[in-house]
C-alpha cells in the first residue's frame, strides 16, 4: 500500500491498518509528516511478512522506531519491555494497542527492500538492530542518514551475498574502515552510491575493485580520489567486464590520462560523469560530451562533462598507451595480486547548488541518442586531441 505524502496520515491510522492487515508486504510511508516513530514501531510489531518498506523523507524517525528490536534479533528473541515518554498521542497509542506492549518482533526473513533516505535523526542504533533481524535485505538505501558511522554501516555485512544495491550517498562520517569491510563480506553488490563520502580515499577503491558483480558505482565529491584508485578499478581481474557506468564527478585529482585507460579497459561502459573534474573543463572534451541540461546555470553548463553511449570493445587508448601492472602504482599491483581486500530507476537528487548526486548525477529525462562506441571513442579523441 503506498502512502506517500498521505497528509493526514497519523499514528494511530497505521496502527489500525497493520492490525487489520497483517498480511501486508509493501508499505511506503514517505513524507508523511504527522506520523511519529511510534506508528512507524507498530510496523514492526505487527507486520513480519513485510517485504518492502519506504521510510524515506520521514523526519520524525528516531532510533526509537527500532527499539522494540532487541539487538541480535534472531528467531527466538523477544523484545525487552521499553517504555515510552508519553505525548498525549502516544499514550491513545499504547492504550489501544495491545501488540505494543506485549509482541515479540523476531527476524524479517522476508524483507528485500529498505528505504531510509534522509531519515536524519536515525543512529548506529537503528541499523544494529534491524539488519540481523532482515538478513535478506537485497535493496538497502540510507542516503543522507548523516548520523550514521562506520559502527553502523560494518553492521550491514551481516547481509553478505543478499545485499545487491546500496545508497550510502552523503553519509559523511563514513571511512575506508567501513567500506574495505563492506567489500569483503557484501561480495556480489551490484551497485553502490558513495557520492560526498568525503573521508573516503584510494584504499577504500582499491577494495571496491575486487566487487566481481559491480556495475555501478558513484563517487561523486570524493576528492580524495586520485589516479590510484582508478588504476585500482582498471587492473581489477573482474572489473573491466562488468562496470557499466561510473560517476567522478567533482573528484577533483583525478587526470584525464587516467580517466582515459579506466575507459579504455571496461568494455560495457555507457555511462561516465566528470562534471566538476578539473581535467575535463576543457573544451576539447565539450564538444564531445552530452549537451547539458537547459535548466542548468551558465556556471553549471561551464563544468559539465558526461559521456554516454555504448562502448566499444574495441576501444583504443592512442594517447595514453596501454597500462599494464608494471605502469599503474605500487599499492594497485598488490591489490591485483590479491594481497589486498539491475537498475533501480531512482529519480535523480539535485541538491541546494544544483549538482546532481547520486545514482546518476547528471542524468535529467531521457539520454541524449549516440553511436556505438561513443564513450570510449569521445574521451580518446578528446584526450589526443
Amino acid at each position: 500500500i503506498k502512502l506517500s505524502r498521505f497528509v493526514l496520515l497519523t499514528d494511530e491510522s497505521v496502527l489500525a491498518l497493520t492490525r487489520f492487515c497483517p498480511q501486508l508486504m509493501e508499505i511506503d510511508v514517505t513524507n508523511c509528516l504527522l506520523m511519529s516513530s511510534y506508528g512507524i514501531r507498530t510496523i514492526f510489531q505487527n507486520l513480519p511478512q513485510i517485504r518492502d518498506l519506504n521510510l524515506s523523507v520521514f523526519t520524525n524517525l528516531t532510533d526509537l522506531a527500532f527499539s522494540c528490536i532487541p539487538l541480535g534479533s534472531s528467531s527466538t528473541s523477544s523484545a525487552s519491555s521499553q517504555s515510552m515518554t508519553s505525548s498525549s498521542s502516544s499514550l491513545s497509542l499504547r492504550s489501544s494497542s495491545h501488540s505494543l506492549q506485549n509482541s515479540s518482533p523476531g527476524r524479517f526473513e522476508h524483507l528485500r527492500i529498505l528505504n531510509l533516505t534522509s531519515c536524519t535523526a536515525i543512529t548506529d542504533d537503528a541499523l544494529l538492530r534491524i539488519l540481523p533481524a532482515a538478513p535478506r535485505l537485497r535493496n538497502l538505501t540510507l542516503t543522507k542518514c548523516d548520523r550514521l558511522t562506520d559502527v553502523g554501516v560494518m553492521a550491514i555485512k551481516v547481509l553478505g551475498k543478499h545485499l545487491h544495491y546500496l545508497h550510502l550517498g552523503h553519509c559523511s562520517r563514513l571511512t575506508d574502515r567501513s567500506i574495505t569491510t563492506l567489500a569483503q563480506h557484501c561480495t556480489r553488490i551490484r551497485y553502490l552510491d558513495l557520492a560526498c563520502c568525503s573521508r573516503i580515499t584510494d584504499a577504500a577503491v582499491f577494495a571496491l575493485a575486487q566487487l566481481q558483480k559491480l556495475r555501478r558505482i558513484g563517487l561523486v565529491k570524493c576528492s580524495n580520489i586520485t589516479d590510484h584508485g582508478i588504476y585500482a578499478m582498471l587492473v581489477s581481474q573482474v572489473l573491466p567486464r562488468t562496470l557499466e557506468r561510473v560517476h567522478l564527478s567533482y573528484c577533483i585529482h583525478l587526470s584525464d590520462t587516467a580517466v582515459a585507460a579506466l575507459v579504455s579497459h571496461c568494455t560495457k561502459l555507457t555511462h561516465l560523469s566528470v562534471t566538476g573534474v578539473p581535467a575535463f573543463m576543457n573544451p576539447r572534451y565539450q564538444i564531445f560530451c552530452r549537451v547539458a541540461p537547459t535548466e542548468f546555470t551558465p556556471q553549471q553548463r561551464d563544468v559539465f562533462c558526461v559521456f554516454s553511449g555504448k562502448a566499444s570493445s574495441t576501444s583504443t587508448s592512442q594517447v595514453t598507451g596501454p597500462v599494464t601492472p608494471a605502469a599503474t602504482p605500487n599499492a594497485v599491483t598488490e591489490v591485483h595480486d590479491g594481497t589486498t581486500t539491475a537498475d533501480l530507476g531512482m529519480s535523480d537528487d539535485m541538491d541546494v547548488d544544483g549538482e546532481m548526486e547520486m545514482d546518476a548525477d547528471v542524468e535529467m529525462g531521457a539520454e541524449t541518442e549516440v553511436t556505438p562506441g561513443a564513450t570510449s571513442t569521445a574521451v580518446d579523441q578528446a584526450a589526443g586531441s
